[in-house]
């Protein structure tokens, strides 16, 4: 569906309507018309960044008619951030993400070097760059937002193009620095076509998200993806009668995905549904058009930390309007109007004052959509909380910085970045990814932080590059000798058990307070768990080494802290990755055993792993003595040769298979095993 199709929905959805009257008692409070100038048609969800603001798109408008980003503050002003021109792109219907950089990520349904749409990165400032321009095999026309996955990339999906071109669309990979791969090309057959929403990484690790149609019965299907592209298909077919999704998926605590479709249903206005990661879907709720529920939901559900989803529906005769369902099946709705808005196509998001915020397509003074916020009649816990032991430390004194995340079930939400407001000197150790602890439904964690220059910093947590939250800290004192803190691990790359050796070293800025040496400590980390704790000796170094025994393969990051001393500012070290393999196991097996001269043998390879996240990819290598005979990918575990043995002499034989390790895992060799050719 391009932006001209949007636009022609959003008309023929206008030709018809009535009023419902509002049915709860939450209020409507509308904080922008958009104008053209200002931007125009918005659909795409708000976020709310770790600056404070609430970013978001408009499909039309702006400077020259091709869409804008903007920028709405929590007193409810609008900035237009950036206006598109057509060559960055044009038309961005997905919604924003802010990366574990700080910078704004996003999608244009076209424009671009190719006018198959684009990938760019935008501060908040306005500096808008480029990453991408789709255009064939690598999919085109994205409406989809991106995700940031647990292993730093982005991932997303196109309406269009693919690897195989067959134009129905595909699932892509972005690394931060803007290299596109392909990883999966939807066909329109049982697998579905044209996913429109955004992807969620789930509790398992994978990814999920849904086509608008395709599958079984061309209803739509939901899909399952490793982060490596390994695809499978679950159909909307069945005596549920779910059709269409448009929306993105959540997670509830019961590890179900939650979502909305736009028909189907009872009464084919659409409903809400659960789906269970082993494919298991199931019918919630069934919207009515004859009991005044709104329906055809266009966009996905929010879990609020009131326990409730909330939603939004364009309405059938209705100008749309906003819902909630409780977890024991009550439902309110409060309709729009051509004032307060119309047609709204995007989810609402719950801001750090507990309020909803929301867009509608169309509506309002300007006829070109509003910015809403929704108030709840009671006051709601915001979803990111942060607080600070005291409010008030001196320079050198540590301050704990304390979180909670409410209903952060998924993956996605759990990815959790730490920011200081401005990135101004002096805030003390608080950035990069922050590990909590998921109990219930809060996602929980702590930090300390030691300033090292007086006055007030505000310290942001920003999850799922969605939501966020604030906490103000004031520093009082004398400034202290800034230091620089160098970190150097060895090895880089090492196998589960091995151990790996931490150098931490504290050198001081400038000299003063008698050239004092340097005293304290040197606090070890990967991500926001402590490996242990090292006094720095008299030429300030500090060194420790830890044993990988039982952790997890993958990338860790690596990092230390230096606590600092009555004379000396504490300071946060380079970040050090370190790649942690698995300890895999090869096993060979040869059909048949006693092989006839001019005949074929099958040497099958199984590549195993006790402890890993990632299963084993790569190449095997088979040989017979040292003689390689071949090499072969390895696909679920297994890697398969199958060897004539034309013009080999009778005789005794001793083959092997030699697995190459992959950046989870380490190389392994089989055992030799024993072939006779008579």
């Amino acid at each position: 569906m391009h932006a001209s199709a949007i636009s022609l929905l959003i008309g023929a959805a206008l030709t018809s309507q009535v009023a419902i009257a509002q049915s709860n008692s939450f209020t409507l409070s509308t904080l922008v018309n958009f104008t053209g100038a200002n931007g125009a048609l918005p659909a795409s969800n708000l976020i709310q960044a770790s600056d404070g603001n609430y970013y978001g798109t408009t499909l039309h408008g702006g400077s020259d008619g091709f869409g804008s980003v903007y920028q709405l503050t929590p007193a409810g002003l609008l900035n237009t951030v950036h206006s598109f021109t057509g060559a960055d792109g044009r038309y961005p219907y997905g919604s924003l993400v802010e990366g574990a950089d700080g910078n704004l990520y996003g999608t244009t349904t076209e424009g671009g070097a190719m006018e198959q749409g684009t990938l760019f990165r935008l501060s908040f400032d306005g500096a808008l760059v480029t990453l991408h321009s789709f255009g064939g095999p690598d999919g085109s026309l994205p409406y989809a937002n991106l995700v940031q996955a647990t292993d730093g990339n982005f991932y997303g999906t196109t309406t269009g193009g693919g690897p195989n071109e067959s134009g129905f669309g595909s699932l892509f990979r972005m690394t931060p620095e803007g290299v596109v791969t392909s990883i999966y090309s939807f066909t329109a057959n049982n697998d579905g076509q044209f996913p429109y929403n955004n992807l969620l990484q789930a509790s398992d690790g994978n990814l999920y998200g849904v086509t608008s149609t395709g599958g079984i019965d061309n209803d739509g299907a939901a899909f399952q993806s490793t982060l490596n592209g390994n695809f499978f298909f679950i159909d909307f077919a069945g005596p549920v009668n779910s059709i269409s999704p448009y929306t993105g998926l959540n997670e509830n605590a019961d590890e179900q995905l939650v979502g909305t479709t736009s028909s189907g249903g009872a009464t084919g206005h659409g409903e809400i549904f659960t789906l269970s990661q082993d494919g298991t879907l199931t019918d919630v709720y069934d919207f009515s058009a004859t009991s005044g529920d709104g329906g055809i939901p266009y966009a996905g559900l929010l879990l609020a930390t009131d326990g409730n989803y909330y939603g939004t529906g364009v309405g059938y005769f209705t100008d749309g309007g906003v819902f909630s369902l409780s977890p024991a099946g009550e439902f309110q709705q409060l309709a729009f109007n051509s004032e307060t808005g119309q047609l709204p196509f995007s989810s609402l998001i719950q801001g750090s004052d507990g309020n909803f915020y929301g867009n509608t397509s169309a509506g309002g003074t300007g006829s070109d959509g509003v910015l809403f916020r929704l108030t709840a009649p009671d006051p709601l816990p915001a979803p990111v909380q942060l607080s600070f032991n005291s409010r008030t430390v001196a320079v050198g004194a540590t301050a704990k910085l304390s979180w909670q995340v409410i209903n952060a079930y998924s993956d996605t939400l759990q990815q959790c970045n730490a920011f200081v407001s401005g990135n101004v000197p002096g805030a003390g150790n608080w950035s990069g990814l922050q590990l909590g602890k998921l109990s219930g439904q809060y996602f929980t964690g702590s930090a300390n932080i030691n300033p090292t220059e007086p006055g007030q910093y505000t310290y942001a947590l920003t999850c799922g590059g969605v939501e966020s939250g604030q906490a103000t800290l004031t520093v009082t004192g004398t400034a202290k000798i800034p230091t620089l803190l160098q970190l150097t691990a060895s090895p880089l790359v090492l196998t589960q058990g091995a151990t790996v050796s931490l150098t931490a070293v504290v050198a001081t800025l400038k000299k003063g307070a008698g050239e004092k040496t340097p005293t304290g400590t040197v606090t070890f980390r990967y991500g926001a768990e402590t490996i242990g704790q090292v006094a720095i000796n008299s030429s300030g170094i500090a060194t420790l080494t830890g044993n990988s025994t039982g952790v997890p393969s993958g990338n860790y990051i690596l990092s230390a802290s230096y606590s600092g001393d009555a004379n000396y500012a504490a300071s946060n070290s380079n970040a050090v990755p370190v790649n942690l393999r698995a300890i895999t196991t090869s096993a060979l097996s040869v059909s048949p055993s006693v092989i006839q001269p001019g005949t074929t043998a099958t040497l099958t390879a199984l590549v195993s792993q006790e402890f890993g996240q990632q299963t084993p990819t790569g190449v095997v290598t088979f040989y017979c003595g040292s003689l390689a005979l071949g090499k072969s990918n390895l696909l679920d575990g297994q890697a398969t040769l199958v060897q004539s043995t034309q013009g080999l002499a009778p005789g005794n034989y001793s083959v092997s298979a030699a697995y190459g390790g992959d950046p989870y895992n380490a190389p392994s060799t089989s055992a030799a095993v024993n072939v006779t050719v008579k």
